[in-house]
């Protein structure tokens, strides 16, 4: 089986053009841009793993607001150049 790792759409063109294909995995939210009846007349696979990352990217949305509440990037780029206020 060759997967077909989807960044971008996947027109029918692209799938009738890989007679070895089929599997396409998407990590996106959806199989929008993926031509499903191409996919289906040649009886091929679509993976969605939309879910896969949830938590991390909870987790990572929660740390970009902590660091806009304490000031980090900025505080940072002060004691970088020197020009951090102690107190």
């Amino acid at each position: 089986m060759r997967p077909l790792l989807r960044l971008v759409a996947v027109p029918g063109e692209y799938i009738r053009r890989a007679p070895r294909l089929r599997l396409i995995q998407t990590f996106s939210a959806g199989v929008d841009g993926i031509d499903r009846a191409a996919v289906l007349e040649r009886g091929d696979i679509i993976v969605c793993n939309s879910h896969l990352n949830a938590s991390e990217v909870a987790e990572y949305a929660v740390a970009l607001l902590l660091c806009a509440a304490k000031r980090t990037v900025p505080r940072n780029r002060d004691f970088r150049t020197g020009s951090w206020k102690h107190g």
